[in-house]
């Protein structure tokens, strides 16, 4: 099975944050933003991903699949 990754996202309607899901090759983006965690992993492994807790985290080296230069 593929690996995915589960990282939030702000949410600009509020103070608050949202789940989403990338494959680990950054392939493959959720389409849409989960407000519980367990809905966002659920809709990786409908999509044939399995997401394992040690791969939660975030990394800003990479907006949308990019790298991003830092200063």
């Amino acid at each position: 099975m593929k690996a995915a990754v589960i990282f939030s996202v702000p949410m600009s309607t509020s103070q608050r944050f949202a789940w989403r899901w990338r494959s680990e090759d950054y392939r493959q983006d959720s389409t849409e933003s989960f407000r519980l965690y367990h809905l966002c992993v659920a809709d990786a492994e409908r999509n044939g991903y399995e997401v394992r807790l040690s791969r939660i985290g975030a990394d800003s080296s990479r907006v949308n699949g990019v790298s991003v230069g830092h200063a």
